[in-house]
C-alpha cells in the first residue's frame, strides 16, 4: 500500500467506528516512514484517526517544523476534532490566523 492509501485507510475506519483498523493502517504508515519519507501531516492524521493522540500531537509539531502547507487546514481538520483542547495543539494553531467562528 502507498502513503495515502494508509492515510486514508486510517482515516476512513477511525470515522466509521474502528479503530482497531485505524491502528493497523496508522502502524503500518509508520513502518513506511522508516524506509522513504512520509509528510508529518499525513502521520498526524492517521495517528489521530487510530486515537493515538499524543503521536498524533509530535506528529503535528514535525509538520509545523517543516512549515506544512496543510497547516492552514489545522482548525478544519474532522480526524483533528478531539484535539483540540491539548495545550499542544493549541500551541501549534498559535502560529496560524484564528480558528473559524463557529
Amino acid at each position: 500500500a502507498d502513503t495515502p492509501w494508509l492515510e486514508f485507510a486510517a482515516l476512513v475506519a477511525g470515522a466509521s467506528g474502528d479503530p482497531q483498523a485505524a491502528v493497523r493502517h496508522y502502524e503500518a504508515l509508520e513502518r513506511l516512514a522508516a524506509s522513504q519519507r512520509v509528510a508529518p501531516w499525513s502521520l498526524a492524521r492517521a495517528a489521530a484517526a487510530a486515537r493515538r493522540h499524543d503521536a498524533a500531537l509530535t506528529w503535528l509539531e514535525a509538520a509545523a517544523r517543516e512549515h506544512s502547507s496543510s497547516l492552514p487546514f489545522l482548525w478544519l481538520t474532522p480526524a483533528f476534532d478531539a484535539l483540540h483542547a491539548e495545550a499542544r495543539f493549541r500551541a501549534v494553531g498559535a502560529q496560524l490566523p484564528a480558528p473559524p467562528a463557529a
